[in-house]
């Protein structure tokens, strides 16, 4: 019985997963560009990855995922300093977001 079970639930939460992906798929690329973007420094300081990670937290929890349409990193240059990176009302709309969390500058620059 609970093998024959096994096949629709397997399709039913596969299906699930990608519809939640597709449904925050610019946040979820914003984390990785941001992540990778991190990582790619060099040796990365744990006191800034662990305040990136609060930060995307933050974002993700503050804005809708229409809302990033434009970012395309956020960069963590000191822990009271966050550098939202893109073009368009997406970098406006994630530094308002942000900016209540952050202590002291929020700072949003268009991509070259």
């Amino acid at each position: 019985m609970l093998r024959t079970m096994r096949h629709p639930v397997r399709s039913a939460l596969r299906t699930a997963l990608t519809v939640a992906a597709w449904n925050n798929r610019r946040t979820i690329a914003v984390w990785a560009r941001s992540l990778a973007t991190e990582l790619r420094t060099g040796r990365p300081d744990a006191g800034r990855l662990a305040s990136l990670l609060a930060t995307l937290s933050t974002l993700a929890r503050r804005t809708r995922d229409g809302d990033l349409a434009g970012v395309e990193c956020v960069r963590v240059v000191d822990r009271d300093l966050v550098v939202v990176e893109g073009d368009g009302a997406g970098v406006d709309l994630a530094a308002n977001a942000l900016g209540a969390t952050v202590a002291a500058d929020v700072r949003a620059t268009a991509m070259a």
